[in-house]
């Protein structure tokens, strides 16, 4: 056909050999290469880091065929690259120097992760992040000899790029982006300068460091930035930002010469020539399209010549050739419908004339399906974004179903619009065809209508009972009427009896009063003539003979016989009585056996005294107390779980 491809008829259906795709994947099924992470090709050798080792394939007009795997290389590689004529490789033992077939050790600091060219005093230099440092590697002829670590900065350096100022710039992955200066002597750090979220980043998490023109740019994965300084601040990468057509999100960058680079945002991948801060877009490669998958959070792509580079994968490696953008390769991918047909709830279907704009369906037939396909677009798998605007807001995702299906769908007019991608990456222009879904039959002018008139018809009738309402609703007046008039009298008596019960219990508040007063002056009475007892004991000890027998005798006589007065008992029992309705006949009533002692006592309960303040009411110890509350309880059968003084309150 016209793009130099083959159809070929089979027994059982058709194929299409193309000739013209600018992928070529190379997974070995005899020798497993494990996830690809660098790559480089010198001479006719082609040299593959994994995470098993360096394997090798031997390079034929573009192709390359499996040579087999380096001796000694065992374990992961991070990097392998040809720096003036040597190739070294970044392993995670060490890095390594690549001679033919001979995998020698030139530094024993783990994990060789980015090399980078510096330049200092005219010379040349390399530096390389590690797991734990900064190394740093002086030339001796044509080879590159390892020479110190620097001093002053332990991290690891998966990312390092450097600028015209020789400033060192590391991306770390969870704590920002440092910027260091070295000494003369390239030995320690002399200045740390840590930036994060607080200088404008969105997160201090994967900050990447790459170059774009000579000019450092860092990915964090929502927008390109870069760093001012003359002000000595990050600054997003606006003209570069607005031209990479949602790349702007990348998390990799990559050089692929002569002003092109590719950028990655996980098996997405695109290829744009920048020149000054203009960029276009070559290419754009889905690789799901291929069945193919980049290592996560390691994407890789190497240049390998002007015209291929490398893709690395999670089991081997794709290579891609530039030169398919040049060929004359004729890229008339169109959409097409294939199918478009609704069927409602009986599963009854009807196909539909896509020629027709709008498509107008009855509301039962609100189950729609619509396929469409591709022509003039062979050899890859195809992909496909949609939506429904009037239901869906954004593209859906990238999918290989070439059919969608809507269930039941509201009332409404609808756009339903399709797109997909060129063998170059690019989108296709959408084709679009527009739906009118009418209303249901309850929904239409005629249902309208008849619901207007039901209303009427409502209305009236709605009269009608408001009518016969009002006329039993004067009758109820006149009845209700009669009621309230009775009401009002029974209200008026009921507020005599609540000025009553009001004066009562004023009444019973006032006696309370003289009765916590009464309790509380013989409290104090007992109280005093208790403490004049004591203080007369300790003068007769201290006296002695001194202090004649008699006289000691009758004022003890004549305090106890106050604190015991009878007269006041029978003043708290009066106010007690009134302001407790009989406690004291209730209570002898259900237990006779109760003592004149364990009536005052429980009196005293009654008002909630503690056994310290009971004791001098009742001219005893506070331990005799106790033992007068021990056997109250037995007299009111009171089991152990139960609290006398509760049993008293609510009697």
């Amino acid at each position: 056909d016209n793009n130099r491809s083959i159809w070929v008829g089979l027994d059982k259906g058709i194929d299409n050999i193309s000739f013209d795709n600018p992928i070529e994947i190379y997974q070995e099924k005899g020798e497993q290469l494990g996830a690809v992470y660098t790559a480089s090709l010198v001479g006719n050798i082609l040299y593959v880091g994994t995470n098993r080792g360096v394997f090798t394939y031997h390079n034929e007009s573009g192709r390359f065929f499996y040579s087999g795997f380096l001796d000694n290389s065992q374990g992961q590689v991070w990097q392998i690259r040809e720096m003036d004529g040597s190739l070294l490789c970044g392993h995670t033992n060490g890095t390594y120097q690549v001679k033919e077939n001979s995998f020698s050790r030139i530094s024993d600091v783990s994990g060789g992760f980015a090399l980078q060219k510096l330049m200092k005093d005219g010379k040349e230099y390399l530096i390389q992040g590690t797991y734990s440092s900064l190394v740093i590697y002086r030339k001796s002829g044509n080879d590159w000899l390892y020479s110190h670590q620097v001093e002053g900065f332990i991290e690891p350096s998966r990312f390092v790029e450097t600028d015209h100022l020789g400033n060192i710039w590391v991306g770390h992955s969870v704590r920002g982006l440092y910027r260091l200066r070295l000494s003369d002597d390239l030995k320690k750090v002399t200045e740390i300068t840590l930036y994060g979220q607080k200088d404008g980043l969105p997160s201090d998490f994967n900050i990447r460091v790459f170059k774009i023109a000579n000019r450092v740019v860092f990915a964090t994965g929502s927008l390109l930035f870069t760093w001012n300084d003359l002000e000595d601040k990050l600054i997003p990468f606006t003209e570069l930002n607005k031209q990479l057509e949602g790349f702007e999100t990348s998390t990799g960058i990559m050089d692929a010469g002569n002003n092109k680079y590719w950028f990655t945002r996980k098996n997405d991948i695109a290829l744009f020539e920048i020149t000054g801060n203009k960029a276009k877009q070559l290419y754009r490669l889905l690789l799901p399209l291929y069945k193919l998958s980049m290592v996560d959070n390691y994407e890789n792509i190497i240049s390998l010549s002007p015209n291929l580079d490398l893709i690395c994968l999670d089991n081997g490696f794709a290579v891609f050739n530039h030169s398919f953008l040049t060929s004359g390769f004729h890229d008339n991918s169109k959409l097409i419908w294939s199918d478009i047909c609704s069927s409602n709830s009986d599963g009854k279907i009807k196909e539909l004339n896509n020629s027709t704009s709008p498509i107008i369906l009855n509301h039962s037939f609100n189950n729609v399906s619509i396929s469409f396909s591709v022509i003039n677009n062979p050899g890859i798998t195809k992909l496909f974004q949609y939506k429904l605007e009037g239901l869906e807001k954004g593209w859906s995702n990238w999918s290989e179903k070439a059919e969608v299906r809507y269930t039941r769908l509201p009332k409404g007019e609808y756009t339903f619009r399709v797109r997909t991608l060129t063998l170059t990456g690019k989108l296709t222009d959408p084709i679009q065809i527009r739906i009118k879904l009418l209303p249901a039959w309850y929904e239409s002018t005629l249902a309208c209508i008849i619901y207007f008139l039901l209303a009427l018809l409502s209305l009236w009738g709605l009269l009608q009972v408001n009518r016969n309402r009002i006329e039993k609703h004067h009758n109820l007046l006149r009845t209700d009427e009669l009621a309230k008039r009775q009401v009002e009298k029974q209200l008026a008596e009921q507020e005599i009896i609540t000025l009553q019960n009001r004066n009562l219990q004023a009444e019973i508040s006032h006696k309370n009063i003289q009765l916590a007063d009464s309790t509380m002056s013989v409290m104090k009475k007992n109280e005093l003539l208790i403490e004049i007892k004591n203080e007369l004991a300790k003068q007769k000890e201290a006296m002695g003979d001194r202090y004649p027998i008699r006289y000691f005798n009758r004022l003890n006589h004549l305090i106890d016989k106050n604190i015991s007065n009878d007269n006041d008992w029978q003043i708290f029992e009066s106010l007690f009585d009134q302001a407790h309705e009989n406690f004291f006949k209730r209570l002898k009533g259900s237990y006779p056996d109760l003592t004149q002692s364990d009536l005052k006592l429980c009196a005293y309960l009654k008002l909630n005294l503690s056994s310290k303040e009971i004791a001098p009411l009742l001219n005893i110890s506070v331990r005799g107390v106790e033992i007068r509350r021990y056997r109250l309880r037995k007299r009111l059968a009171l089991s152990t779980d139960s609290n006398l003084v509760e049993f008293i309150m609510q009697f």
